[in-house]
């Protein structure tokens, strides 16, 4: 496996423009270019990226000429329309490597859990307390001199932190069968010589932007209001094989290990992801730091094993500005400009929790101020 560098693009040759009797322009102006790194060899899914833009327009041109005195363009591509004067916008909160890795891995997973009980029945005695504060009755509320916006934030996080992941995996628990029957379907691709292949979207963002370029400064002063968007989605790519451990053929044993797996049981006990569910303020480490999703990708109850992963981004600028025609009698317009940018590229992750600050949802916030008022004397 050997690094390659390749290049190629398009181009014309410009137009002119001409004042005082002198003359410019007429040299090699790029349309299209394209960069494209990548390796040679055996195998796929090697590290991978492609740069590659186009553009259009921009062209200045007289119907007649000034004369001596005056500037006078011939289909003459304008200076400010060069791709460099047009990168991709920059874009927040995109999804890390390492953290799309994670999801990857985890939605991927032939172990993953469908409902955690484990984690469930360890925070019963939690959801207990919980609901014994809220009945109206209990010695623990009536000795509590809450005020109403107190009031308000406990009952806001027993909501939360209670009831409604309870209800969540209660209502999971419908179609759990039909689950059951997808996540056989895995197994069964698993043990196939291809293995298990999934590719899933993790996300896509935007950006837009608006400003007044200068395409042209000499001979014709023209300022033309640019629109601007880029979208960027990432991917991620997994391909799990059997470990030496046999999965089991039978259809009763493979039905259970398929359940299992969905439920969260490990024959060895709790592992450290349920250990982690349960801690205290895990849910807030995991706000900054996805060491719960990190953790969950070590499960192993059916018998496989990662043997690739990849990450793909795929990056999309669009820049237009309209055309323009000066009202005077030689009959100058400058044509509707368009420049694309892309760029696509497939890297190899780190898998590890890695930091990431994201601004906190609506329903994080009010968590986090239910929190606060709850504390509060």
């Amino acid at each position: 496996m050997a690094p390659r560098t390749r290049s190629d693009g398009s181009h014309v040759t410009n137009g002119t423009w001409e004042r005082f009797g002198d003359r410019s322009g007429g040299g090699v102006v790029y349309t299209k270019g394209r960069t494209c790194l990548d390796h040679t060899g055996p195998g796929d899914c090697d590290p991978f990226r492609v740069d590659s833009w186009e553009r259009s327009g921009a062209v200045m041109h007289d119907q007649f000429s000034q004369g001596y005195w005056g500037a006078y363009f011939q289909n003459y591509i304008t200076d400010g329309s060069h791709e460099s004067n047009f990168p991709h916008i920059g874009v927040s909160g995109i999804t890390s490597d390492g953290d799309a890795a994670i999801q990857g891995i985890n939605r991927s997973s032939p172990s993953s859990a469908y409902v955690d009980v484990p984690a469930n029945l360890l925070q019963l005695g939690e959801l207990t307390h919980l609901l014994s504060m809220a009945d109206p009755k209990s010695d623990a509320l009536k000795h509590q001199l809450q005020s109403g916006a107190k009031k308000g934030a406990n009952a806001y996080l027993m909501q939360q932190f209670g009831l409604l992941p309870y209800v969540s995996d209660l209502l999971k628990l419908w179609e759990f069968n039909d689950q059951v029957d997808r996540r056989l379907k895995v197994m069964k691709k698993l043990g196939e010589a291809r293995g298990y292949r999934k590719t899933m979207e993790i996300g896509a963002w935007e950006s837009k932007t608006s400003f007044n370029h200068v395409f042209q400064s000499q001979g014709q002063y023209s300022a033309l209001p640019v629109s601007g968007h880029t979208i960027v989605g990432k991917k991620v790519h997994c391909r799990w094989s059997p470990t030496s451990i046999p999965i089991p053929q039978t259809p009763l044993h493979m039905r259970r290990l398929a359940q299992r797996s969905l439920l969260g049981v490990q024959q060895n006990g709790i592992d450290a992801a349920t250990l982690w569910e349960i801690t205290p303020w895990s849910w807030l480490v995991d706000w900054a730091y996805d060491v719960g999703g990190y953790l969950k990708t070590f499960r192993n109850t059916v018998p496989a094993v990662l043997t690739k992963i990849n990450v793909m981004e795929h990056t999309l600028t669009r820049y237009t500005a309209p055309s323009w025609k000066w009202d005077d009698w030689y009959g100058r317009s400058q044509s509707a400009f368009t420049l694309v940018r892309e760029q696509k590229r497939r890297s190899i992750p780190i898998v590890a929790p890695s930091a990431h600050f994201p601004f906190l949802s609506g329903n994080q916030m009010g968590i986090v101020a239910s929190l606060a008022i709850a504390k509060a004397r």
